[in-house]
């Protein structure tokens, strides 16, 4: 027992000095932070996939969403990875006023090519794990996304571009020559991961953003209207008597129907034949046992003459659109004073030809 315990007294230094050699290691860990591969401009392209027809709303008191959110390409391409530095993840971006309209829930706003209908645009990684949208303010890097220093988000990335369209309050209507919805042509900004302030671009590069005129387009839905009215209006019968003396009567009739994304209707009459010194009268039609001396007068809701065959139109309009639509419209047989007024049949036909906006 004696040599045994001796000859554990004089190794016991030993396996100490040995047991602190293996456990007096130690590690270092590296602090990332997230940068774009380039800082080549970037021109937001088209919108990748199916397009969607946009539709207006009735009226907003805001910036209200009329979309979904569309993919978009970015050229000539743009890539993100990590490298190793303390300036961060995080996403900001700089908006220029160039087509800069508005903000709605923080995120800008930015011209298309009708009054009242804009558009937001971010700059995503393809599998959605940053959406960094232009934010307000012009002139100042803003922080669009918080990572939380997690640099897998941004790490061996690559980008694109996402839009989403918006109606203000502002908006009048869809003009009659337009069929699509784009942006105009400008620069939106730049872009960068980490730190803007007290970097460089060689070490954190921040691309410019730019669009050309109508780089992406999304249909929109025309102004169109489902309209009612009669086929034939009875004017009533008369003796000559009572038409040479201006006593018929005035016949109203209506016109009503439903409208998609209308804001303006504007009638206007057309007609084969006229009467009248002033051919302001539809004349008579009838081949047989024809009246003569009698054409058909037609006033506007607000009492003014229709004046067939010419520029004289009347107009319905609203501050919003026009899902409902109705108006009255009289007729009344007069005398044409281009001659004596006789018995007979008394027949005219009139178009009435609605444009929407």
């Amino acid at each position: 027992m004696f040599f045994i315990n001796n000859w554990l007294s004089r190794i016991a230094p030993s396996l100490l000095f040995f047991t602190l050699l293996t456990t007096s290691s130690f590690s270092v860990n590296a602090a990332w932070e997230g940068t774009f591969t380039s800082g080549a401009t970037q021109t937001v392209g088209d919108i990748m996939g199916a397009k969607a027809t946009l539709k207006t709303l009735n009226s907003v008191s805001s910036a209200t969403l009329i979309s979904s959110r569309y993919s978009v390409n970015l050229q000539p391409g743009l890539n993100s990875e990590r490298q190793v530095g303390n300036d961060g993840e995080d996403v900001f971006t700089l908006t220029q006023s160039d087509l800069y309209v508005g903000t709605v829930n923080g995120v800008a706003l930015f011209k298309t090519n009708v009054t009242g209908i804009v558009y937001s645009l971010a700059i995503r990684t393809t599998d959605n794990a940053v959406t960094a949208f232009f934010t307000p303010n012009p002139g100042s890097w803003v922080k669009s996304v918080e990572t939380n220093n997690n640099e897998t988000l941004i790490n061996n990335k690559t980008w694109q571009a996402a839009v989403e369209f918006y109606q203000l309050p502002s908006f009048v209507g869809i003009p009659a020559d337009v069929t699509t919805i784009g942006p105009v042509a400008g620069t939106m900004g730049k872009i960068i991961i980490g730190e803007p302030n007290g970097t460089t671009e060689s070490d954190h590069p921040r691309p410019t953003i730019t669009i050309s005129s109508m780089a992406f387009t999304v249909p929109i839905e025309k102004p169109t209207c489902t309209l009612t009215m009669p086929k034939t209006v009875k004017l009533g019968d008369y003796d000559t008597s009572t038409v040479e003396n201006d006593k018929t009567t005035r016949v109203s009739f209506g016109i009503t129907g439903n409208c998609t994304n209308t804001r303006k209707v504007t009638i206007k009459l057309t007609t084969s034949k006229t009467t009248g010194n002033d051919n302001s009268l539809l004349a008579n039609t009838a081949t047989s046992n024809a009246a003569k001396g009698v054409g058909a007068l037609l006033k506007w809701p607000n009492d003014k003459q229709i004046m067939p065959n010419s520029t004289n139109s009347f107009s319905v309009e609203d501050g919003s659109t026009l899902a409902l639509f109705s108006v009255l419209l009289n007729a009344q047989l007069v005398k044409s004073d281009t001659e004596k007024v006789t018995s007979g049949e008394f027949s005219a036909i009139g178009t009435l030809q609605f444009t929407y906006e």
